[in-house]
């Protein structure tokens, strides 16, 4: 890039005009990352972004459980509502039904990643 563009900064349009005119880049340009085959080695990175995806979306869902879903079945299950008032555990079991709905689908979504990365065709040699 360098040379190029020295070069074409100079005269823009007849360098570049030539350039391509004369040179084979429109048919060695799909080379620019290696031959065609070296697309095998993108396979292991979508794996691993996928198993990343995964990985996250576990640990969020286990962090999330144990920060704010077991303080409300400590309350709710352990100790059955407590000496909280109807309008309270009311709440509690609402909220705890949305954010048990949260922890499902980030599962969800964490089980489709892992899904998706065991989907992916093995580099053949």
């Amino acid at each position: 890039m360098v040379a190029v563009v020295a070069i074409w900064s100079v005269a823009p349009s007849e360098s570049f005009r030539a350039f391509f005119q004369g040179a084979e880049y429109n048919r060695t340009i799909f080379h620019f990352f290696g031959p065609p085959f070296m697309t095998a080695r993108l396979i292991p990175t979508i794996i691993a972004f996928a198993l990343g995806v995964a990985v996250v979306c576990l640990a969020a869902k286990v962090i999330f459980a144990l920060a704010y879903v077991y303080p409300i079945n400590a309350v709710l299950f352990e100790q059955a509502g407590g000496a909280h008032s109807v309008i309270e555990i009311t709440d509690m079991v609402r909220t705890w039904i949305g954010a048990d709905r949260i922890r499902f689908g980030v599962g969800i979504v964490a089980f489709v990643a892992i899904l998706r990365a065991f989907r992916l065709p093995l580099p053949r040699q």
